[in-house]
């Protein structure tokens, strides 16, 4: 019987977070490239560039979950210059350690730049491409009704994307310079959305209480509950929002490696 529960908790684990880690991973290992394209182009300075508005999207993140889940803040780094560590920017927080509200939001605090970062960049393209908005909520409401395992919903799922990108790199934004400004704040804001080792040691922490939490759960019977929720179609909405920031986050490692190129 506990072999079974802890078979059913993992599973449930993979459908809330399966797509958070893998995303956080790409995400991480392209800001990872990038970073080191740009400081091998223009010197570690060159991190200040996309810095001065990703590392603040990054914290304010952090702040804002922290207060979310009753977390205390004692200090709030928005940016500064890369110290030894590189370490740009930091929300200094303490919590109850015997309440299980504030131990669980640790997890939440650790991942919230991945999230905060995602909302950043939806707003800044309801703001400058209310078209390409247009497309992106459609879109979403049109493939969360659909079956989740339908054999058409991957396909729709490129289509939209394609049609997405269209219309931001329409060939008449080129003219606009609001279009490098969007461009300019997107890719600085997915070029900082990764988790550092303090994020993620943080997240692990909260993760852990998580785990515990949910075994009871399931022990008790209360996995019934949490089925009826539809975390597949969640996952999907989840999933739409951290693709797009996964691509712009490769259009700023691709940029970067053609300043590479160019530096040798």
């Amino acid at each position: 019987m506990i072999t079974e529960i802890a078979k059913m908790t993992a599973l449930e684990l993979i459908y809330i977070l399966g797509p958070i880690f893998v995303f956080g991973f790409l995400l991480g290992f392209l800001e990872n490239l990038t970073n080191k394209n740009m400081c091998h182009s223009f010197g570690k300075n060159a991190l200040l560039i996309t810095g001065i508005i990703g590392v603040p999207v990054h914290e304010i993140s952090h702040a804002i979950a922290a207060k979310i889940f009753f977390h205390k803040i004692s200090e709030i780094k928005l940016f500064q210059k890369p110290d030894a560590q590189g370490v740009m920017g930091y929300v200094t927080h303490s919590y109850n350690s015997k309440n299980i509200h504030q131990l669980c939001g640790n997890f939440f605090i650790g991942i919230a730049p991945i999230f905060g970062g995602s909302i950043a960049i939806i707003t800044l393209i309801y703001l400058f491409f209310p078209d390409g908005f247009s497309i992106f909520f459609n879109s979403s409401q049109q493939l969360l009704v659909e079956p989740i395992f339908s054999g058409s919903l991957l396909a729709d799922i490129f289509d939209f994307q394609f049609e997405f990108f269209k219309s931001i790199f329409d060939p008449n934004h080129f003219k606009q310079i609001t279009f490098y400004i969007f461009i300019f704040f997107t890719l600085a804001i997915s070029s900082h959305m990764s988790l550092s080792i303090a994020d993620l040691k943080g997240a692990l922490s909260g993760l852990v209480i998580m785990i515990v939490i949910l075994f009871a759960l399931n022990i008790l019977g209360f996995n019934q509950l949490f089925l009826s929720f539809d975390i597949l179609k969640f996952n999907l909405l989840i999933c739409l929002v951290l693709m797009l920031a996964t691509v712009f986050s490769l259009f700023s490692f691709l940029i970067s490696l053609v300043f590479r190129m160019f530096s040798r």
